[in-house]
């Protein structure tokens, strides 16, 4: 990796917010099921401290991470981030999952959309089709604004990122960037590594996008890192 470029401070603001999300609502321990055999004799049941422990011997655990308790608490850190931040902030509105303008308005002044790499990507990717686009944090001017687009984030756990959603995800941020003119896009993803993120990124064409405003932050418990596609690839 590269040695970081200057980070646009939107982008710095909001790595700052998520580093103070709790590990607690990064991870937790989720009950999968009792083991295969489980057998229960008479002497676990004299008392009942004796069965719960027995119980709780048998259980299978599983590490999970849930995407909508992620983005509640990050919400709650960023809107505290720009509150004690408040200059900087003074015409900007920051919303979760509010549907932008449809693409159909964009699409039609794309000019030669069709013949355009990014268009075909998108329509391979069945993604023009879905209309309305729901991103999970938007740092705007209020959506009848189209001059205070700052940032655009989307959201994914390790449980739910296959190859597939990474790519639509991927060129959703594309589409908010090169389409809606949004100055910086964001792509946070929980409890995966920065191999992980390479692997995931060589089934997607990144020359499309704008690499210098195009932001990962990877988030584990214990670890945050952030940084753009020029920095990566």
């Amino acid at each position: 990796m590269q040695k970081s470029r200057k980070m646009d401070q939107y982008v710095k603001d909001l790595f700052e917010a998520v580093k103070n999300v709790d590990s607690k609502y990064v991870k937790f321990r989720h009950i999968k099921g009792f083991n295969d055999v489980l057998t229960i004799n008479e002497q676990d049941l004299i008392d009942n401290s004796l069965l719960l422990n027995f119980i709780e011997s048998q259980k299978t655990e599983i590490e999970k991470s849930l995407e909508s308790v992620f983005c509640y608490e990050l919400y709650y850190c960023w809107r505290k981030f720009m509150i004690n931040n408040s200059g900087r902030y003074n015409d900007l509105v920051l919303n979760g999952e509010i549907g932008k303008m449809n693409l159909s308005a964009f699409i039609e002044n794309y000019n030669n959309s069709t013949n355009n790499p990014l268009f075909r990507e998108l329509s391979l990717a069945s993604i023009l089709e879905k209309g309305h686009l729901f991103p999970d944090f938007t740092l705007h001017g209020g959506n009848n604004d189209t001059q205070n687009q700052k940032l655009i984030v989307e959201v994914k756990t390790n449980e739910n990122l296959t190859d597939e959603n990474f790519k639509t995800d991927f060129y959703r941020l594309a589409i908010f960037q090169k389409l809606y003119g949004f100055e910086n896009v964001v792509f946070i993803i929980l409890n995966k590594k920065i191999r992980d993120l390479v692997s995931y990124l060589g089934n997607v064409k990144i020359e499309l996008v704008n690499k210098k405003n195009f932001y990962f932050i990877l988030k584990s418990e214990d670890l945050g890192y952030c940084f753009n596609l020029d920095e990566i690839s």
